[in-house]
């Protein structure tokens, strides 16, 4: 039984870093753009070396935000809603379940953060990094569970349990 669970978060958390790498690939591209240190000519393109590093680095920072937050969103499912079926879970829920795990991580951060700088004002460079988890979080919360009621028949008819 822990070994099922700790299979359905690990897959839950390689499908959320899936579904997070488009999210780091556009805000990778938009980033290489936006650096400032090309020569200090500021309508300059970014070498292919600092493009690339630009969206890897992004790339790998988002799906590895997307894990974390699909295991969290995982472990909170599995807790909160481990009395209902797959089928018995709504859109509406499961994406609010999504939108608290994705946002766990940035909460962490920034509290954390705040204990060594108190100074630092949330606002600012905190609304959109927690504004685009939350939607991602929502968005791949809503997906997993569309994706496991798609497999639910398919799992029981193999003889595995859907839940």
């Amino acid at each position: 039984m822990i070994l099922r669970r700790l299979r359905a978060v690990l897959v839950t958390a390689l499908i959320w870093a899936c579904l997070w790498l488009p999210v780091g690939l556009i805000i990778g591209i938009y980033r290489s753009f936006k650096l400032q240190s090309y020569e200090g000519v500021p309508w300059a393109l970014p070498s292919l070396e600092q493009f690339l590093m630009a969206i890897l680095v992004n790339v790998a920072a988002w799906m590895t935000w997307g894990a974390f937050s699909g295991a969290v969103f995982a472990v909170l499912l599995a807790s909160i809603e481990r009395r209902r079926d797959v089928s018995a879970l709504s859109v509406r829920r499961t994406a609010t379940w999504g939108t608290l795990g994705a946002v766990a991580l940035p909460t962490i951060v920034l509290a954390a953060f705040l204990a060594v700088e108190p100074e630092f004002s949330l606002l600012s460079l905190a609304v959109w990094p927690l504004t685009i988890s939350a939607l991602a979080g929502a968005a791949s919360a809503a997906t997993t569970l569309l994706l496991a009621k798609r497999a639910g028949p398919a799992l029981s008819s193999a003889g595995v349990p859907a839940a």
